[in-house]
């Protein structure tokens, strides 16, 4: 068996719009013709209209059905103040980001790659702890995250659907879930 591997070739309107120290770990061509390719920073999904950037600390799901990979990016909405005590904010990412759910990424791949193995280790790789509220106040998910590229972690909170951010006492009750789940306790 040889040593060498063979590499896929990055398509060119791809390679124009990666960072100079952003490299593709994964790629994947899908039967409309989108190309994704995964880096350290995110998921870039190139289409006829251009392309975006799925950033992975603002991905909160991915799963593959039956060659569909559907992802579901977060949206910011708010902040709440913070950050918790003895927690260190990321730069201007001081207190808890709160974010909803946006429009899903729905892709037929055109064939098996490996580039779903790479999106799900890096989305499980993001969050360096997480856990559910339940409450009267509302619901959704705490995470800390890791933003490539950057030291620390930042506070997400993720909404249920038809969850209020502003109803009383649901910032509060998320601030004392990030305290309990600060991962250098």
């Amino acid at each position: 068996m040889s040593w060498w591997r063979r590499r896929a070739v990055v398509p060119p309107r791809l390679r124009a719009v990666l960072a100079d120290d952003e490299r593709v770990l994964g790629l994947a061509e899908t039967t409309g013709g989108t190309v994704l390719g995964a880096t350290r920073y995110g998921l870039w999904v190139l289409d006829g209209d251009g392309g975006v950037r799925l950033d992975w600390d603002r991905v909160a799901t991915a799963r593959l059905a039956d060659g569909l990979l559907t992802v579901v990016p977060v949206r910011s909405v708010g902040r709440w103040p913070g950050p918790p005590a003895g927690i260190e904010p990321v730069g201007a990412d001081a207190g808890i980001d709160v974010a909803r759910d946006a429009t899903p990424v729905a892709v037929q791949l055109a064939g098996p790659t490996r580039l779903t193995d790479v999106v799900h280790a890096r989305v499980r790789r993001s969050v360096a702890t997480s856990g559910r509220l339940t409450g009267e106040s509302g619901s959704g998910w705490l995470a800390w995250r890791r933003i490539p590229g950057r030291d620390g972690l930042h506070a997400q909170f993720r909404l249920d659907p038809g969850v209020d951010p502003d109803r009383p006492g649901l910032a509060a009750a998320a601030v004392d879930l990030a305290r309990q789940l600060d991962p250098r306790s």
